[in-house]
């Protein structure tokens, strides 16, 4: 069975945005742009009377591409794909976007990035 994690990273790569190699976990070094990197995953639990009622995780995809434009379409169907999708995990209630932030990256001027921040609840017993 794969994890939540495993599950979000296979829903990018299924929309076929990019080559699946283009999507990853973390940063990968000397990938050029175009790029879809799924980072800071992080769950929670959240129990009632009857047990484990709750599972929310929350994560962000950064789409980094050559320039604003070409980083903001990509990114906009990467949210397509993440938000649209009930079924991005096998448990999912819904994917709820909470921040988005587009700017030139750092480490290579010549790089936009789009960094989109989701929440993901998803319910255990389904």
């Amino acid at each position: 069975m794969a994890t939540t994690y495993q599950n979000i990273l296979k829903g990018i790569r299924n929309a076929n945005l990019l080559e699946r190699s283009q999507v990853n976990a973390g940063w990968t070094d000397g990938l050029a742009p175009p790029y879809i990197s799924v980072i800071e995953y992080e769950h929670s639990l959240q129990y009632d009377t009857g047990g484990l009622s709750l599972k929310e995780a929350t994560f962000k995809v950064v789409v980094v591409h050559r320039n604003c434009d070409e980083a903001e379409t990509l990114a906009e169907a990467a949210d397509a794909a993440v938000s649209l999708d009930d079924g991005l995990t096998p448990q999912a209630i819904g994917v709820f976007q909470e921040s988005y932030r587009s700017s030139q990256t750092d480490e290579r001027l010549q790089q936009w990035a789009v960094e989109i921040g989701y929440k993901l609840i998803e319910d255990p017993s389904k």
